[in-house]
Parts: C-alpha cells; sequence; structure tokens
C-alpha cells in the first residue's frame, strides 16, 4: 500500500518537474522574441 501510494507521488512529481520546465522554455522563448522585437526598433 505504501509503495504505490509512493510511486503515484513519484510520477506526479515527475510530471510537476515536466511541467515546470515546458513552462520555462516557454516564458523564456516569449522573452526572446519580445528582445527581438524591441531590438528591431
Amino acid at each position: 500500500m505504501i509503495d504505490q501510494a509512493k510511486a503515484r507521488a513519484k510520477r506526479r512529481y515527475e510530471k510537476l518537474l515536466v511541467s515546470v520546465a515546458q513552462n520555462m522554455a516557454s516564458d523564456a522563448k516569449a522573452a526572446l522574441k519580445e528582445f527581438n522585437r524591441l531590438d528591431a526598433k
């Protein structure tokens, strides 16, 4: 029972980490686009 709970918690944590990494990458791309837009002026 405890092993199953640990496995579920580990999967949830891994999904969280993937979500955070994807969000950071998206934010970085948006920031670079904004810098390029400002630099072009």
